[in-house]
Parts: structure tokens; C-alpha cells; sequence
């Protein structure tokens, strides 16, 4: 963090009260529900999703207060009175809470000034530690949440670019002000002050929110110069006055506080990631495994698709890839060669005492072995949890579209549903029977080895030449692992594992595929393999592999933008003929499944998850917030939905809307993935009718017209000579 080595000098702590008990008596209960309960949140529960607005009475409020302080009081059980309530009412709770603090603090401009005494203390026990040691080793205040949330105001923690209004409860899905991620109970703030032996910094300050590292501008990861950031807390503490006539109210606020004293361990080695963190215990385990992360965790189909009023769906379009399957026969190669290192991480830990992974990770590690689906014969072969993925999407494709998917049997026809498929057939026979209850339902068009319509990547000559020369992602990636994210991670895992030396990428590729491999096959278990990685490492792995999709599939080469065209030209030609009341010959459902490239070719013509700056190998920490994360949009059983709607409105007849993952897309001149026909047309019409390859072919005409005269020219001069000795 500081260069060579850091020590430890004061932690302030900021904590809000731990769960409190009441008197409400307890139930079990089996359903799952949506845990964030503003305030009422568990502290293991901290972590993110949305809400919504409703009028609400005094008996939905207790019972919305009976169930969280139930849920709360026993983590392992729901309350009955949860199930009063929908996830998405479960939102518009939260979000009423985060109204009711947003108005206490950011919401106005005094809060900021209440808060502002804590960060006076905070800079002044900092400020002594320049000079002198003689400040305690920890300071510790303990409060409750207004008085938490007024010192995150006052720190510009969680600021909105908009405030949160009663009116746009839509548009603050993403907000950074949301009280169950704030102040669940046992919420705290720690402030912790470090001297280093570094040339760039003599002192820095750490910050976390909730045990998290507390994303602060101008600083990385949480840690800040202690220099820079003076000059920014020290303006907010020079302002603390009582000016205002507010002096009850600060004075109020800080008579709750408990000061106590404590005393730390004299120094801590602080380095980048977590040292003796135990993986079995973790209760939030980091499940974005890149393109290898299990659908069940990031699909969207908990929720029932909006309907829209006056309109009925007419024709459904989907782009899918394949379910979880088993890895590819190089992947099992390595994954199976872990068997060795398995036991060295072993030694190392109990002979040579040098590793840094907990007893329980270390047990659950020795009882590794390779997994059935690890031998050469599954290669690549739909694992049960793939042909579950793929049931499970079309029966909630069924239960939306009723109207579309839920035909008489005599109307399940090849001419009313048409499917296609590449090396995905497993995948589309499983959703096949989902829909209809049979494999063999209806039967699928033939698609060849070079399908110019679902694998137009591999019919491509510029892009295969552009893969084997110089290969952009391999540039790219190269210089990523060549990056300080890489290197770091290179010297902790090898470390945490008992190694002195840095072991090599390779080994890192076989254990983050072990890892994540076994977590998309069993959801419900943990991979011992995962153990051996922090959350913000599998962070970088996972934007690592971001990086090589973005330049083979995506936004990184223009020849991807092409690419998509012939899948966009098939989607627009049919919602065309239904938009044309041509619908004799149009089927309901069309189906098509592919591999992750050519979905990512689709999304990257259409604009879809387009970032602003471009991923590269040097913005890891900006990107944090990328819209291109794989994890999201070519996970296991990824895909893109689109329907077409007829409607009763005169000025808009026709409209579409666009699904990822079964998530609504954000498409500029949509709303929230619902799109005028017309805008559609306007957009892509062009694009889609002249949905021309050329580009593929020209860079190749130059640089092949030479040898291709020489040989013409060789084949002429043959001839001629045939020709003289005849007549000879």
C-alpha cells in the first residue's frame, strides 16, 4: 500500500448499535425474500440491489417492521409477516426509508454541518500523530444510525449526481444512498492512520464502511494521501461552528456518543488483499465468475416481466448460448493436474508452516478430488445444472408470454416455432422440452459447420487473421498481466498458498477455473479452489478475461461491429413482416442458439453495453463500474430477448422491448428497454437491409492478388509449353 511496509497507528471507529431484541415471537419458514429491510438489515446482508413507491398505512409499516426485526433476530429463518409482501414491494419499502434519511441528511445542506465535529475529531487525533506519539492507539465511538448517516454526510459518502425524489423512484435503481448498504445494524466506519517508509507518502489513511475499503475520490481502494486529504477534511472541520443557531442539535447528537480507548497491536503489515480471511465462513461469497459464472446467480427472472396496457405480445425473438457445461478437454488437462498441487499447499502449511489459508478451507481443500465431470468423455458435454438452466428459462419465458408459448399441441409446428443451433443442440433440445415438454417437439432447421447466421465470426477471414496475428485481446492481456493488479495478485495467492516465489499464470488459470467451473455446477456448494482468492482478486480475474473479450467479440475491434449484422438483419426482417400485418407465414417463437461470441457480435452492432472509455489494460480501478463485464452478459445460458408488441395507441402501433439475461436493457431512446418501432427502424434499418460481409474479405484482396497472378501466370506458361511440344 505505502511502498515497502506500513504500520498501524490509530484506528478511529464509527458504530451504530448491533441488533436490539423485541418482543415479537419467531416462525420458520421456507421462501426466500429480498433481504435488504433499510435500517433492519442484517449486518451480513450489506450488499447491493433496487426498489419502488406505493402509498403505504401504519399496518404495513408494522408489519414491515415485524418482519425485519424477525429476519434479523434469527438470520436462518424468515418471518411469516415477509410474506405479506412482494420483492418489488420489499423495494419500494426501502426506498421510502431511504427517502425518509436522504431528507434528514443530504437531502439538506445543515446536515452536512452536524455531521462535521466527527471529522473534526478524526483530523485532529490525525494531526497530533505528525508530531507526536503520545495519541491512544485506537479511539472507538459508538452511536446510532442518524448519527451515522449524518457524519457519511458530512464525509460526501454516497452522493447521488441526482437527489432521490418521490417522483423518480425508476430512475434511482443504481443509487449510492440506500440505507440497508449504509446502516444495517452494526453499521461502522473505521479511519485508520499509517506511518510509511515510502518515498511517495510518510503517512496515508485507510477507510472502510461496513468493513468494506470505502471508495473515496482522489484516493485508491480507500487509501489516502494523508497530505491531500488534510487539505479536504481540514476545510470541512475548520467550518464546525455554531454560527447557525444549531448548537442544541449538535450538542444533542454528540452527548449519545460513548468514547472508549483501546489498545491495538502495535503494528500491522497492510498489504492489498485479505491474509487470513476464511473462504468456508464467507456468507457472501464473490459469484461473477467472467464467462464461467452460473446463470442462476445474475438472470433476471426472478422478477415477472413488465406488461404493457393496451398492447399483446405477437412474436418473440431469442439469441441464446449454451447452459453449464463441462470444461473443454485442455481446461480438464489442468484442472486435473491441481491434484499435485493440492498436496504442496498442504505441505506447506502443515510442514513448512508458511501458508496463510484457514483450517477449514485447508480441510475442505484435502478433500478435493477431480470431479466426474472432469473426464475426457464430458468435455464440453451439458451438465445437469445446464439442462436445468435451459428448462427453467423457458418455462419462465412460458409463464410471461402465455399468449405466445403456451400453444394447443396441434399448433406446436416447426412453421409456428422456429429453432436453430449451432454446437449448442443439447442446450436447445433441454429448453425445447421446457417449453413443450418434449426434446423432439418440433424440428429444429439444419445449421452448418460455417453458419453465416449464428457463427458469422468464423466465415470471417479478417477476423481469424486478426486472432492469429497480433491477436489484440493477447496484447492487451499481456500488458494487464504485466500491471501491477496481476503482479500483486501473482505475489498474494502464491503467498496465502505457502509459496516464496511467485507460481505461474498458468497455475493461477487452472485454480480460477477449478473454482469457478465447480460453483456453476453445484450453486448451492463452495469450490475449495475459490479459497485460495480475495474478492478483489477475482475481481481482477474476472475483468482479466473482460479485457479479452472486449477485443475479440466486442467493442475493441471495429470488425465486431460488423459482425452482429446478419442476426440483426434476421430479427428486424421478421418483426418487419409482423409489422406489415404479414403474418400467415411468421412464427410466434423464434430460437437460436450459439456460443458467447457471436451473442457478444450482437450486442457490440446494436450498441448494447457500450462503455464510454474503452477497456485497457491500465484502467482496472475506473472501470470498476463497466457496463462490459462478461459475468452479466456471457455468463452460462446468457442471452438477448426481444418482442415484438402490437398496441392500441395511435401514435405508436407497434412497439419492442429487449431482455438480457432477462433483464431489461437500457437502450438510449427506449424506456427501459421498451422501444418504438419506428425509433428501431430509424436506428437499425439501414444497417439491417444492407447487411453486407465485404468487410471480411477486402483487407485480404491487396495481399492476395500477387501470389494469385504469379500462379495464373505459372498455369499460362505450363500451358504454352504443353502446347510448343505437341507441336514439336
Amino acid at each position: 500500500m505505502c511502498g515497502k511496509l506500513c504500520f498501524s497507528i490509530i484506528v478511529i471507529c464509527l458504530a451504530e448499535n448491533a441488533v436490539l431484541g423485541n418482543p415479537l415471537s419467531c416462525h420458520s419458514g421456507n421462501r426466500s425474500f429480498y433481504p435488504y429491510i433499510g435500517t433492519k438489515t442484517p449486518y451480513s446482508y450489506v450488499y447491493n440491489d433496487t426498489g419502488e413507491t406505493m402509498t403505504l398505512t401504519k399496518d404495513i409499516f408494522l408489519f414491515y417492521d415485524a418482519c425485519r426485526f424477525e429476519r434479523t433476530l434469527h438470520l436462518n429463518k424468515s418471518s411469516p409477516w415477509c410474506y405479506v409482501f412482494t420483492d418489488d414491494e420489499m423495494r419500494i419499502l426501502e426506498y421510502e426509508e431511504d427517502l425518509f434519511y436522504y431528507n434528514s441528511d443530504p437531502g439538506e445542506k445543515i446536515n452536512s454541518q452536524l455531521g462535521c465535529y466527527l471529522i473534526r475529531d478524526m483530523v485532529d487525533h490525525f494531526t497530533k500523530l505528525e508530531v507526536n506519539g503520545d495519541e491512544p492507539k485506537g479511539v472507538f465511538y459508538f452511536t446510532h444510525s442518524q448519527m451515522m448517516t449524518l457524519f457519511l454526510t458530512a464525509m460526501g459518502v454516497a452522493q447521488n449526481s441526482v437527489p432521490l425524489t418521490a417522483a423518480n423512484f425508476r430512475d434511482m435503481d443504481y443509487r449510492n444512498w440506500r440505507i440497508s448498504q449504509l446502516v444495517p445494524f452494526a453499521a461502522n466506519f473505521a479511519a485508520v492512520f499509517h506511518r510509511c517508509n515510502s518515498s511517495d507518502a510518510a503517512f496515508k489513511v485507510a477507510f472502510y464502511l461496513n468493513e468494506n475499503p470505502l471508495i473515496i475520490k482522489g484516493c485508491k481502494n480507500g487509501v489516502c494521501d494523508w497530505v491531500q486529504l488534510k487539505k479536504k477534511l481540514g476545510a470541512i472541520a475548520a467550518n464546525c461552528s455554531m454560527e447557525k443557531r444549531h448548537f442544541h442539535c449538535i450538542m444533542s447528537a454528540l452527548l449519545v456518543l460513548l468514547i472508549a480507548s483501546f489498545l491495538a497491536s502495535p503494528s500491522i503489515h497492510v498489504l492489498a488483499r485479505d491474509v487470513d480471511f476464511c473462504f468456508a465462513d464467507e456468507d457472501n461469497p464473490y459469484l461473477y465468475m467472467a464467462t464461467k459464472t452460473a446463470y442462476h446467480f445474475v438472470h433476471g427472472g426472478k422478477i415477472r416481466f413488465q406488461t404493457l396496457p393496451n398492447c399483446r405480445p405477437v412474436q418473440i425473438w431469442m439469441l441464446a448460448t449454451h447452459g453449464t457445461r463441462c470444461p473443454s478437454i485442455q481446461e480438464i488437462d489442468k484442472i486435473v493436474s491441481l491434484t499435485e498441487l493440492k498436496e504442496q499447499i498442504l505441505q506447506n502449511h502443515e510442514e513448512r508452516k508458511e501458508g496463510h489459508m484457514c483450517n477449514r478451507d485447508l480441510d475442505n481443500l484435502r478433500r478435493w478430488r477431480p470431479d466426474e465431470y472432469l473426464s475426457p468423455q464430458r468435455a464440453e458435454v451439458l451438465t445437469p445444472q445446464g439442462v436445468e438452466d435451459m428448462k427453467l428459462l423457458a418455462r419462465r419465458l412460458q409463464s410471461n408470454f402465455p399468449e405466445l408459448l403456451q400453444p394447443d399441441f396441434h399448433n406446436i409446428t416447426a412453421a409456428n416455432y422456429k429453432f436453430r443451433a449451432t454446437e449448442t443442440r443439447n442446450s436447445m433440445t433441454s429448453f425445447m422440452e421446457g417449453l413443450f415438454g418434449s426434446t423432439t417437439a418440433v424440428l429444429p432447421e439444419e445449421s452448418s459447420l460455417n453458419d453465416t447466421l449464428l457463427t458469422a465470426y468464423k466465415t470471417c477471414s479478417v477476423w481469424k487473421n486478426e486472432e492469429n496475428e497480433g491477436s489484440f485481446e493477447n496484447m492487451e492481456r499481456s500488458r494487464f498481466d504485466a500491471g501491477p493488479e496481476f503482479q500483486n495478485l501473482l505475489r498474494n495467492v502464491s503467498r496465502r498458498i505457502g509459496f516464496l516465489y511467485n507460481i505461474s499464470a498458468d497455475r493461477i488459470d487452472a485454480m480460477y477455473d477449478a473454482c469457478r467451473y465447480q460453483k456453476a455446477w453445484s450453486v448451492t456448494e463452495l469450490s475449495p479452489w475459490c479459497a485460495v482468492f480475495s474478492k478483489e482478486e477475482l475481481r481482477i480475474l474476472e475483468y482479466r478475461e473482460d479485457l479479452d473479450y472486449y477485443y475479440k467479440a466486442g467493442y475493441g475491434r471495429d470488425i465486431n461491429t460488423r459482425l452482429g449484422c446478419p442476426l440483426l438483419h434476421d430479427m428486424m426482417r421478421h418483426f418487419w413482416n409482423v409489422a406489415r400485418d404479414e403474418m400467415s407465414d411468421e412464427p410466434a417463437g423464434i430460437f437460436y442458439f450459439s456460443d458467447i461470441i457471436s451473442l457478444q457480435n450482437l450486442l457490440t452492432t446494436m450498441g448494447i453495453n457500450e462503455d464510454q472509455a474503452q477497456l485497457t489494460a491500465y484502467n482496472y480501478k475506473e472501470m470498476a463500474r463497466r457496463q462490459w463485464r462478461t459475468s452479466i452478459i456471457s455468463s452460462f445460458a446468457a442471452n438477448l430477448i426481444a418482442v415484438f408488441y402490437k398496441c392500441h395507441d395511435v401514435n405508436n402501433r407497434n412497439k419492442v422491448i429487449f431482455y438480457l439475461g432477462e433483464k431489461p436493457i437500457r437502450y438510449d431512446g427506449c424506456q427501459v428497454g421498451l422501444c418504438d418501432w419506428e425509433l428501431l427502424k430509424s436506428k437499425f434499418g439501414q444497417l439491417a437491409s444492407n447487411c453486407k460481409l465485404d468487410i471480411c474479405w477486402k483487407t485480404n484482396a491487396a495481399s492476395s492478388s500477387f501470389p494469385n497472378s504469379i500462379a495464373i501466370l505459372l498455369v499460362c506458361f505450363i500451358v504454352l509449353v504443353r502446347l510448343e511440344y505437341r507441336q514439336l
